[in-house]
């Protein structure tokens, strides 16, 4: 399924940047979850399934998105490398 990965994450300002943008058919407003990157199998296909926030976007260009974290699920915030999937709204 569709993914992305974070490039850069600024705790001072809740907000994060993900290598996906319009040119992969999301938008403004959409939202995703962010899970933790799994270190010990990076490179392998594998990702964790420990989500880590939700959040939606606020800025699409075409080949990276800003967006804003809604709610944090894990003390340990977001970080680089991070995977973001799509989100069903509504949930």
């Amino acid at each position: 399924g569709w993914r992305a990965k974070v490039t850069r994450y600024y705790p001072e300002a809740g907000i994060f940047e993900f290598d996906q943008g319009f040119s992969s058919l999301i938008g403004e407003n959409q939202t995703f979850t962010i899970y933790e990157a799994n270190e010990d199998v990076i490179g392998v296909g594998c990702d964790s399934h420990h989500v880590v926030a939700y959040g939606h976007t606020t800025t699409v260009d075409p080949i990276s998105s800003v967006a804003i974290v809604d709610e944090f699920r894990d003390a340990r915030g977001v970080k680089a490398g991070d995977v973001v999937m799509i989100r069903k709204a509504g949930r």
